[in-house]
């Protein structure tokens, strides 16, 4: 990914990459995730990009126009134990399904990443579903979101 967006840094100016970049995070006190339940990533921060929206209020996340974007979602878990995995969905009807599995460490991360081509535009949301017996008391997620040019 490094070598990736080198080149594409290069390939481009600082502008055109700040429009078509949007970064956002999870609240600093981080999410709990009740046992056996959903909880929607409410993001902190919203974008200037002129191709992205991130509503903070909602959890949506609008893909304005078609075309092609690539996105990473890093996400860190709190004290998931090994044997315990909890699932992060992502799309318009979270119909895509990544599990995350314990590391039985003080923290569980996971990087995934995910390119989506539109032919028009798409409302998202980013969800944590805890299958675990127990609740989860501490998770952190960020993205990052590209519209590339196709």
């Amino acid at each position: 990914i490094g070598i990736f967006l080198m080149v594409y840094s290069n390939i481009n100016n600082d502008l055109y990459m700040t429009k078509n970049f949007a970064i956002a995070w999870s609240a600093d006190d981080g999410i709990t995730i009740p046992k056996n339940s959903y909880s929607y990533i409410y993001f902190s921060d919203n974008t200037n990009s002129s191709h992205i929206t991130i509503n903070n209020t909602s959890g949506v996340i609008q893909l304005k126009d078609a075309g092609v974007y690539f996105i990473i979602v890093r996400i860190l878990i709190y004290k998931l134990n090994s044997g315990e995995y909890i699932d992060f969905l992502w799309n318009h009807d979270l119909d895509t399904v990544y599990r995350i599995e314990g590391s039985g460490g003080d923290y569980t991360a996971m990087a995934i990443p995910y390119h989506i081509y539109l032919d028009s535009p798409l409302n998202t949301l980013a969800v944590l579903f805890n299958r675990n017996s127990r609740d989860l008391k501490y998770a952190m997620c960020s993205i990052f979101i590209w519209k590339l040019p196709y």
